[in-house]
């Protein structure tokens, strides 16, 4: 499927964000597991950020764990010659919109990890010039594909982009995209656990995201309204971000959210 957009001159690049999500999380977490968080406490916190690869795959993606164990063992983490950048390329050139960004359908755009600023604005709003593609690892600061919405990158160009990373994050991102790729093909069941999710005033739906209009709400309000909502159990992305529902929800976390949306900030 590769495509090549002005004889494969497409501008693309690699971006690294940083993870500031989950900083308002001051007590220590000792494990992560699916779409939960358990601190050292013994408290249990949905994660339902939104921007990285945990919020669509869970925490702890078995596929990219073991491909990251493998290329540990094998001392291949290095940007070496080897065949995982083509698979990783070759997954990439199917993931990214062939058509102008913009041209992406709701379902197919449904999972696709298009959850930052940018990305999910073009799946949302359709306005978006640039689409930030972040990969489905749930690492911190793992790279983001960036690229003009009008021109996709060609396959020529993924390769040499993923050819610029280690063995093992382009085995680990393989995985990831597998998986993704998996959960896109049979949305049914996550669609089915994000419709229990009541939408709060002002925002919608879309796939298994909320958003709210752009620019609007007030930030100081959000802010406090996320510290009140973690004290409770729910982690809320930071201001501006989408909601990503998580996969499973419990019959407790359900109803706290019921309450959370009752007092919704404006």
């Amino acid at each position: 499927m590769g495509r090549s957009v002005n004889g494969g001159q497409t501008t693309a690049r690699w971006v690294r964000r940083p993870v500031d999500c989950y900083r308002i999380v001051t007590t220590p977490v000792t494990r992560a597991r699916g779409w939960r968080l358990y601190t050292r406490t013994g408290r249990r916190i949905l994660d339902l950020t939104g921007g990285e690869g945990a919020a669509l795959l869970g925490h702890r993606s078995a596929g990219a764990r073991r491909r990251i164990s493998d290329a540990l063992d094998r001392g291949t983490t290095l940007p070496l010659a080897g065949a995982w950048p083509r698979r990783l390329a070759t997954l990439l050139d199917d993931a990214v919109p062939a058509a102008p960004a913009r041209a992406v359908s709701a379902p197919h755009a449904l999972l696709l990890p298009l959850a930052t600023d940018e990305g999910a604005a073009v799946v949302a709003g359709g306005n978006a010039e640039i689409v930030a593609f972040r990969l489905p690892l749930p690492f911190g600061e793992a790279p983001v594909l960036e690229f003009d919405a009008a021109n996709p990158p060609s396959f020529e160009r993924l390769l040499e982009l993923a050819s610029q990373l280690g063995s093992g994050i382009c085995a680990a991102m393989a995985a990831a995209l597998v998986e993704l790729q998996r959960a896109s093909r049979e949305p049914a069941e996550r669609i089915a656990v994000a419709r229990t999710f009541r939408t709060p005033e002002r925002w919608y739906r879309f796939g298994v995201y909320l958003w709210n209009e752009p620019g609007s709400g007030d930030r100081a309000a959000w802010d406090a309204f996320r510290r009140r909502a973690l004290a409770e159990g729910l982690l809320l992305p930071r201001f501006g971000m989408p909601i990503v529902l998580p996969g499973e929800v419990s019959r407790r976390e359900r109803s706290i959210w019921e309450e959370r949306v009752d007092d919704w900030p404006e």
